[in-house]
């Protein structure tokens, strides 16, 4: 990867992290599993943000290092205390063939758009499944099994 690709896939999440940084105590947070299934049309993604504008609109987006530009992926409205809790789709994988993805959740309410407000949160998407390598044949054949997206424990 070359050093022009590699700052540009790294240019989002550092204006995040800043904007993160700068912002005060009080401020507004969003929250979701560090760990979110991925079942085909299931909403297993939920959400919590608080310390909104009242009533505001509230733009959710993400980014990965396979996506590095701000993506899009559902909206919410915060209650009239400024916290909101959605249940949504996860973001869709950058490829079909991904099992486990790291994203960064973007809650946005552009309320005031000289002053908007911007939380964000570190997870990571699981497609939940069971799959063997290879595929059995015989009853001698050495298997590996892999379990994703289950519960610990």
């Amino acid at each position: 990867m070359t050093v022009k690709r590699r700052a540009l896939a790294v240019l989002p999440l550092g204006v995040l992290a800043a904007v993160a940084a700068a912002s005060p105590a009080g401020a507004a947070t969003v929250k979701t599993d560090e760990c979110v299934r991925y079942v085909k049309d299931q909403p297993t993604m939920t959400i919590l943000g608080t310390e909104f504008a009242p009533n505001a609109a509230v733009t959710l987006a993400t980014v990965s290092k396979a996506k590095p530009a701000i993506t899009p992926f559902s909206s919410g409205s915060a209650q009239p205390t400024g916290a909101f809790l959605h249940q949504t789709l996860p973001p869709p994988f950058s490829s079909p063939n991904r099992t486990l993805e790291s994203f960064t959740l973007i809650a946005a309410d552009n309320t005031n758009p000289a002053a908007p407000v911007v939380a964000t949160t570190p997870f990571q998407v699981v497609r939940f499944g069971l799959g063997t390598k290879p595929e059995p044949r015989r009853p001698t054949t050495k298997v590996t099994y892999t379990a994703r997206g289950f519960t610990p424990g």
